[in-house]
């Protein structure tokens, strides 16, 4: 699978940015540095509650880490790895229920992760993986209740090609939903939702025809997934901006919030490896 999530070798600690919402401007905040010699570490995906409520989660020496904020104070919280674990996408609706996703190495096969933050531990949850797939992963999860949220990712077949994927959480199970591939595309994938109700998302990512990679737009109604017509061009990778804001900054350590939100809000661009010049962080 090509989705790595990018970490730096850090020898003090990582700096997180928080906006203040009186000044407009953004102030420095120092986080844990995980023990060990020299760790490589990094943090991929965050997610608040309120002002001074978060959990993030990233990998350390190819493991899972995970940091809490509370007040200004960000503290490292253990998290189970089954193996090679990649967060990148995590989703919050409490500060005793938390939701990330994405994929770890099963025996050489990259599968499905998800995992669960209970208020007191992390803990890794069933997933599912598509029949007939030789990996798959999720990108992102959207959460609208601690027992509703949609995931959606890719799984790679036979002959190299990608495929949509998605996966509802029922507050017990997950389980995979059907979406939608572009005719003739040799990739689609989806690489960020967002849900405003159980029965109302809406993701995002790309496809591949040819030389042609559109911007993917799949909408979910409770029962299916079905694609949208999009106006952008023949190179427009998407990796979505939440109808909910919240924070994701998987290539620099960051965070930020704006004022009159509990959560914070991110909107990024796709750091595509087709590009022609270096993607730069929004």
């Amino acid at each position: 699978m090509r989705r790595l999530a990018v970490t730096a070798a850090l020898v003090v600690s990582a700096v997180l940015v928080i906006a203040q919402p009186a000044l407009a401007s953004w102030q420095q905040q120092n986080t844990p540095v995980p023990s060990g010699t020299n760790p490589t570490w990094g943090l991929s995906a965050v997610s608040c509650t309120g002002t001074a409520t978060c959990m993030a989660v990233g990998t350390v020496n190819s493991s899972l880490l995970a940091e809490s904020r509370s007040g200004n104070t960000w503290t490292i919280v253990s998290i189970p790895d089954p193996g090679g674990g990649q967060l990148p996408g995590i989703w919050c609706t409490s500060s005793s229920s938390c939701e990330a996703v994405g994929r770890f190495d099963n025996g050489g096969t990259t599968q499905t992760l998800a995992e669960e933050w209970n208020g007191s531990s992390w803990s890794v949850q069933a997933t599912p993986n598509p029949a007939g797939v030789t990996s798959s992963q999720l990108n992102d999860v959207s959460c609208v209740s601690a027992s509703r949220c949609e995931a959606v990712g890719e799984a790679a077949v036979s002959g190299g090609s990608i495929q949509t994927l998605a996966e509802e959480w029922n507050g017990s199970n997950w389980t995979i939903t059907g979406t939608q591939d572009v005719g003739g595309a040799v990739i689609s994938e989806l690489n960020g939702v967002s849900c405003t109700a159980a029965n109302s998302c809406e993701a995002v990512g790309e496809s591949r025809t040819g030389n042609n990679f559109p911007a993917l737009a799949e909408k979910w109604n409770g029962s299916n997934w079905t694609i949208q017509s999009t106006s952008l061009g023949t190179f427009s990778p998407l990796e979505g901006c939440p109808a909910r804001p919240r924070t994701r900054a998987p290539r620099r350590v960051r965070a930020w919030r704006r004022a009159g939100t509990a959560r914070t809000g991110r909107c990024r661009r796709s750091p595509s490896r087709r590009a022609a010049a270096p993607a730069t962080p929004t």
